[in-house]
């Protein structure tokens, strides 16, 4: 960002470990290059029910990450790191798009999480949440902590790809995901606001997330979606930024 070579030498070893760590076996997966994990991008894990998978948040800034790594390593002549960054992000954003069995691309719309077995993961139970757990994370009264399965599609983080590039922000697939994103916008709530995801999902309190209506905000503009981006927009304005 600040053009500053020194710095940037200086940490280089940080930086490549930081990429390294990405590629390590216990989160790449060797056929589609995806990263693979029971978290998602909210840090909800495995105690609620987020099952070994591919999470679009994680494959997003995994392919941003390496590509901008492999720029850096060009930049000072680390051509091997280069090449395996380059090669490495490259390969986990074909699969992203194109997977026979593990793309984020399902019904011509980004997805939130394809499983290890090509299944996507569409809800949580909290038949699945351990009862220390639940009892420290997910308390009473919280949407998640009633009986059942809740649905966690949609999720704010399937824009991410829109609104930093790594699908076109004009096609049909871009198109499709943002209008599913509507089903988040003040969804029990009054005054507008996107949440994170559907809070049925929610261990903490629902409500509008400023976060979520930027990134919102960000892909909609992307996509030409002026009416959108302005109406998230001035939420930010006049709601997230209101008195201060």
């Amino acid at each position: 960002w600040t053009g500053d070579r020194d710095f940037i030498e200086e940490h280089y070893d940080r930086i490549a470990a930081i990429a390294n760590y990405l590629l390590r076996p216990e989160f790449l997966h060797e056929d589609t290059g995806m990263l693979m994990a029971s978290r998602d991008i909210w840090e909800r894990n495995a105690e609620v029910g987020i099952l070994p998978g591919f999470d679009i948040a994680h494959q997003t800034f995994g392919i941003l990450g390496l590509r901008d790594a492999a720029y850096i390593a060009k930049a000072f002549s680390r051509m091997e790191d280069a090449e395996r960054w380059t090669d490495a992000g490259k390969k986990m954003r074909q699969s992203f798009l194109d997977h026979p069995m593990h793309s984020m691309i399902e019904n011509n719309r980004i997805i939130k999480r394809r499983l290890l077995d090509g299944s996507i993961q569409t809800e949580l139970s909290i038949a699945n949440i351990g009862k220390d757990f639940q009892k420290q994370f997910v308390p009473d009264g919280m949407p998640l902590a009633s009986k059942g399965v809740k649905t966690w599609e949609p999720d704010i983080s399937e824009c991410f790809a829109i609104a930093l590039g790594v699908i076109d922000p004009r096609s049909e697939i871009a198109k499709n995901t943002i209008e599913a994103m509507d089903a988040l916008w003040s969804q029990a709530w009054e005054d507008g606001g996107y949440g994170r995801y559907n809070i049925l999902s929610e261990p903490d309190s629902p409500g509008p997330w400023p976060l979520a209506t930027m990134y919102m905000a960000a892909a909609c503009l992307e996509a030409g979606d002026v009416e959108r981006g302005q109406r998230a927009i001035s939420w930010l304005i006049d709601k997230a930024g209101a008195g201060g």
